[in-house]
């Protein structure tokens, strides 16, 4: 049989633990808020870790800046992406949205044909 000053130490003990973990898992909750504040911020953290292994978050952020009206630096993103994934339909697809935003229609025309 466990004492009573046993067992106050045990809750005692694992309160503490249990203190430590959240005040620990409330900390990476709060640094991963940050990245997660815009579509933008996210997946420009993520082609900062992996610059040239995803060309979806250079698809996904070109897309982001383009709802945004940041045609000119979504194009460059997707041009990006393009570049790293020539067979990627979705990268000459926004692409070709982009270059028919700003009004390049014959670009505009050769992305949409290469998908």
């Amino acid at each position: 049989m466990v004492s009573k000053e046993r067992g106050a130490l045990i809750k005692t003990g694992l309160a503490l633990t249990a203190s430590v973990v959240l005040v620990l898992m409330s900390y990476a909750t709060f640094r991963q808020i940050r990245l997660w504040k815009d579509a933008i911020t996210l997946w420009s953290y993520v082609i900062e870790k992996e610059p040239l292994k995803v060309p979806r978050a250079y698809i996904n952020a070109g897309f982001a800046l383009m709802d945004k009206g940041r045609t000119d630096e979504a194009i460059e993103y997707l041009q990006i992406a393009v570049n790293l994934d020539p067979a990627n339909a979705n990268a000459h697809h926004n692409l070709g949205v982009a270059y028919n935003s700003k009004g390049l229609y014959d670009r505009a025309i050769e992305e949409f044909g290469q998908h």
